[in-house]
């Protein structure tokens, strides 16, 4: 058996991490377009397909309600957690939609809004020196957080005219 390292360096840490996983983002098929038509070929009749759903733009109402109802959970990089932006005034509710609009037309999320952070939680107490016997938990910016609840929020109309009473997941109830 070989010489075990570990190490708290987070740069080392992150190299290894992403050499152990790097195989696993990459799939198992070279080529993906191939397998996305062999996809639909075999399963495409029971893909939902209706006409385009436009969103509203955001509105400062969407996002307080968004904010309100956010769960209690960890910050992110930025050190805001959801639902410490329920605190926020409506002008600052209006003001974020505005942000939100514009990044939605294209021009991307700022800089400071595009780090995340990963928590790793060992799912086998006896393999900690693998890294691939963990469950990576992202820990993503609130205000992304509060977007993404905002925006399946909008979609439940549409998500409504495909649900089945089977699904569980990304659905009401």
């Amino acid at each position: 058996e070989g010489t075990q390292v570990f190490t708290t360096d987070p740069k080392e840490i992150d190299s290894i991490v992403r050499a152990a996983w790097g195989a696993v983002y990459r799939g198992n098929f070279d080529n993906p377009h191939q397998q996305v038509d062999n996809f639909m070929q075999q399963y495409g009749n029971l893909i939902f397909r209706g006409p385009e759903y436009e969103l509203p733009p955001p509105s400062g109402t969407d996002i307080m309600r968004a904010c309100c109802q956010a769960r209690k959970s960890v910050g992110g990089l930025d050190g805001w957690a959801p639902a410490d932006s329920a605190l926020l005034s409506p002008k600052a509710f209006d003001r974020l939609a505005t942000l939100l609009d514009m990044i939605e037309l294209g021009n991307g999320w700022p800089d400071q809004l595009a780090n995340a952070k990963a928590a790793f939680l060992a799912k086998d107490f006896y393999k900690q020196e693998d890294p691939l016997s963990y469950r990576v938990l992202v820990i993503l910016p609130a205000l992304y957080r509060i977007w993404a609840s905002m925006r399946l929020h909008n979609m439940e109309p549409r998500i409504a005219s495909w649900a089945t009473p089977e699904m569980f997941a990304g659905i009401k109830g």
